[in-house]
């Protein structure tokens, strides 16, 4: 590490040179702002409205902010919660580096997103104390970066900071060179530290730049090697998952679920790897501790138990003490790893879980237009978790003494306080545990809760609630509306349907401007930045898991003009892979995701997404792309399996995956598995002109349609059709169009036995294709 971390007094010099600039609004803002920008200043006053807040503490006599940097021309409310900084801020555009350049001078880059903690803290503690902003703006230029904006842009600079120094996480504090190539990076410091950083960081750009230069060149170079892809790779097997899972399985935490150490993160992507993996290996000890991991998330802390939805993580391994934010991606990911836990399970607790946090997306972050936002904060009134907290006079003052004998015990109070003298709302032991120990009858008891829960939530509406992000993101939306499918499919509420449909529709509209300018983020109307691969990815599988519920054309259109328009961005022929920003970002180089993180890598989405399409289309490029991609990943997969859960997942999902609906003659059929009563009812769907053969296809060299399982007591096949061919002597027996085949489960039929096996083999009119084998899911409820 070049820039040395040991904590030092700030010298004296340095004071002497703070201490001599006067930052006066009238001097400093009009030297920054060229003529063109101070024009523009009360334009920009005026569209924001009268409602709009200055976020700092320096302000004149008459409550106007004395300092106005170009991020008031933003749509990003993290980049707006910076415009009255005293710190002359550039968004990341090309402006700052032309600056740069022509000044000389190395760029402070600072990456982070608006509901986030530690960001707050250091913007009061360093980028509002006038000192520090005065050495920034003489000695730097200042870069700041909103991360849900820029994903590519974050990702490039986190992954230079694990190697510079061992510290990722927001905010992302990086020193580059005037082209953009960092040279140190970390995360939050204070703001003496901070002090001592841009001092050293200045006197080495004066003194010995050419290190720098060379420290920054060396790094890029160790990105671009991170991120190529390796070559020379196999295509990946089953070995794979098993190695990845028995390694998860290494670091889990028996105990009180999930994996590793505080702080606990959910890390989604895993869950629904591993809850794939446990039903295809037939492994209950796997499942169990899955289930163990989701009970205690429910019961704890990190679920808000009035209001509904799933904090960030949380800081202590017994999922308690939450950092509060909430974030959309994490909702929509929680959702699908609930759901898929309730189809394996049917614990009804899990049920409660997803209806609760739909609730909270539905009342508290969709828009009018049906999209959703994109985060809460952690902080109110200036205080971490301050809306989530509970004093027992607050619930003496709301309940009824009644009330108040069930919610007290319920809800952890007889425990103590747990946050700083007060209390985060948690169950010390399930539902049907309390129940069962208060002896209390269900019914009375759920309606006794419910009047509790509406009671505390309106209580804690009075307060002052955290700040929202109210940024539309695709990809996150992209992932609700996933989410939103899938609770239609699983819970058998067609309202959710609806939901995902309205939410694709206004994303298509408002977002997607015209071909290769899809968006990644609108606010308030407002355009933010250009679509990344993850964008691409999302909205193109979100578009597609419409299209196989509904069969409207329109959704499998979409989600192939967004393929078609990803690969001409961001695909690689050289190496078979992805990269994750389009040319023009400014970047000095373009890097390659892989691994998982808060959510999935785009470039196993983009797999997963070019898989399917190659299910469902004749055109089988997309097929034999995705198999390029995954084999220029296997060797990075070989070495860390951990990191690629979701691509694992995506790999093995068509033959193990908890699947009601496959397809297969290349898009011509459609089988959908339904439950009726005890009986499992699969439907078949072909396209005009072509059939299958059927159970006795009256000819011992067709591949008859078969249905198989170890838990299968008998099937009733559909009445065939007669038909004569050419090539064959006499009627061959097939079925065409729609049919449905009743298959009836033994009585000892236990929930790992759940893989159906479909044999068939389609026609055509003018063609036979080989025969297929589909797998189906029978863990549904």
């Amino acid at each position: 590490m070049l820039i040395s971390t040991k904590r030092m007094l700030v010298s004296l010099a340095l004071i002497a040179i703070l201490s001599g600039h006067n930052l006066a609004a009238s001097e400093e803002v009009q030297y920054i702002l060229p003529e063109l920008l101070l024009k523009r200043l009360q334009e920009r006053q005026n569209s924001l409205g009268p409602e709009y807040q200055p976020r700092t503490i320096h302000l004149t006599p008459s409550g106007e902010p004395k300092y106005t940097n170009r991020l008031y021309f933003e749509s990003s409310p993290y980049l707006l919660q910076h415009a009255h900084n005293p710190v002359n801020w550039y968004s990341w555009s090309q402006e700052a580096f032309t600056t740069a350049q022509e000044q000389n001078k190395p760029i402070f880059l600072s990456i982070g997103y608006s509901t986030c903690h530690w960001c707050h803290v250091m913007e009061e503690e360093s980028f509002e104390n006038p000192l520090i902003a005065g050495f920034l703006n003489r000695h730097f230029i200042s870069i700041k970066v909103d991360r849900e904006q820029l994903p590519d842009i974050d990702h490039t600079y986190m992954l230079a900071a694990s190697m510079l120094s061992g510290q990722t996480g927001w905010p992302l504090n990086a020193f580059l060179t005037p082209e953009g190539a960092p040279f140190y990076a970390a995360t939050y410091f204070p703001p003496t530290q901070f002090h001592e950083l841009i001092s050293e960081v200045s006197q080495l750009w004066q003194q010995q730049p050419e290190k720098l230069i060379k420290s920054g060149s060396d790094v890029l170079t160790a990105t671009q090697q991170i991120s190529s892809a390796k070559q020379n790779a196999k295509h990946p097997t089953a070995k794979l998952s098993e190695k990845a899972a028995h390694e998860w399985l290494k670091i889990a935490d028996e105990l009180q679920g999930g994996f590793g150490i505080a702080p606990k993160f959910p890390n989604e992507p895993t869950l629904l790897f591993l809850l794939q993996h446990s039903i295809q290996h037939q492994d209950q000890n796997l499942l169990n501790h899955l289930k163990n991991t989701l009970d205690a998330m429910q019961q704890g802390g990190i679920f808000d138990q009035i209001g509904g939805g799933f904090h960030r993580y949380t800081i202590d391994p017994g999922w308690l003490i939450p950092h509060f934010e909430k974030m959309l991606y994490n909702q929509a990911q929680m959702l699908q790893v609930y759901l898929l836990a309730y189809q394996v399970t049917g614990d009804l607790s899990y049920r409660r879980t997803i209806e609760k946090t739909l609730y909270y997306l539905e009342t508290e972050m969709r828009s009018e237009a049906g999209l959703f936002y994109s985060a809460t904060d952690a902080d109110s009134e200036g205080e971490e978790g301050k809306y989530f907290l509970w004093e027992l006079s607050q619930l003496e003052q709301t309940l009824t003494p009644e009330e108040i004998t069930l919610a007290k015990p319920f809800y952890g109070f007889d425990e103590g306080t747990n946050f700083d003298g007060k209390n985060i709302l948690f169950l010390p032991q399930s539902i049907s545990e309390f129940v069962i120990g208060k002896g209390l009858k269900v019914q009375e008891f759920f309606s006794a809760l419910e009047t509790i829960n509406k009671k505390l939530l309106q209580a804690r509406m009075q307060r002052i609630p955290p700040h929202k992000d109210d940024k539309i993101i695709t990809a996150w939306n992209s992932m609700m509306i996933v989410s939103l499918v899938k609770a239609s499919q699983t819970l058998k509420e067609p309202h959710h349907l609806t939901a995902a449909k309205q939410t694709a529709e206004s994303l298509w509209v408002k977002h997607y401007l015209s071909q290769g300018d899809l968006l990644r983020d609108t606010r308030e109307g407002l355009p933010g930045k250009k679509a990344s691969l993850e964008d691409y990815t999302h909205f193109g599988l979100a578009n597609l898991t419409l299209y196989d519920v509904t069969d409207d054309p329109k959704w499998l259109d979409r989600s192939l003009d967004l393929v078609e328009e990803m690969l001409a961005l961001f695909w690689d022929e050289a190496t078979s892979s992805f990269f994750i920003s389009r040319q023009d970002t400014l970047l000095p180089l373009r890097a390659k995701d892989r691994g998982d993180r808060a959510t999935p890598a785009a470039t196993s989405v983009a797999y997963e997404l070019l898989s399917k399409l190659g299910r469902r289309q004749p055109d089988q490029r997309f097929t034999l792309l995705a198999q390029r991609l995954i084999t220029s990943l296997s060797a990075n997969l070989s070495v860390s399996p951990m990191q690629y859960s979701y691509l694992l997942k995506a790999f093995d999902e068509p033959v193990t995956g908890i699947n009601t609906t496959q397809f297969g003659a290349h898009g011509a059929l459609k089988a959908t598995l339904s439950k009726v009563r005890n009986d499992y009812l699969l439907s078949i769907k072909l396209k005009p002109g072509w059939h299958i053969n059927a159970h006795s296809p009256g000819h011992s060299k067709l591949v008859a349609a078969q249905l198989s399982a170890n838990w299968i007591k008998s099937v009733k096949y559909p009445q065939h059709l007669d038909k004569q061919v050419s090539f064959m002597q006499g009627p061959i027996r097939l079925y065409g169009n729609q049919s449905s085949f009743t298959i009836t489960p033994t009585e000892t039929k236990n929930n790992l036995d759940q893989l159906l096996k479909f044999s068939y083999q389609a026609c055509s009119d003018k063609q036979c294709l080989p025969p297929e084998v589909l797998f189906f899911s029978s863990d549904i409820q």
